[in-house]
């Protein structure tokens, strides 16, 4: 899918470099952690990956 976003042009993300993605594996990673008892700390807040806690706690960070 970044291939063809990158290929068309369409907004500034189709400009970055492959290498500023984060893994699509992350994101799932995240929603299953969401989902679980884990995450009750973040009720209420937003939750980005871009954030180190939010990384650690999900398990992307040792």
């Amino acid at each position: 899918m970044q291939v063809k976003i990158k290929a068309s042009g369409v907004n500034p993300v189709s400009q970055l470099d492959f290498s500023v993605h984060i893994p699509p594996d992350w994101p799932a990673k995240c929603l299953l952690w969401m989902c679980g008892p884990a995450a009750d700390p973040w009720l209420g807040k937003d939750v980005s990956l871009r954030d180190d806690a939010v990384r650690l706690a999900v398990g992307l960070m040792a």
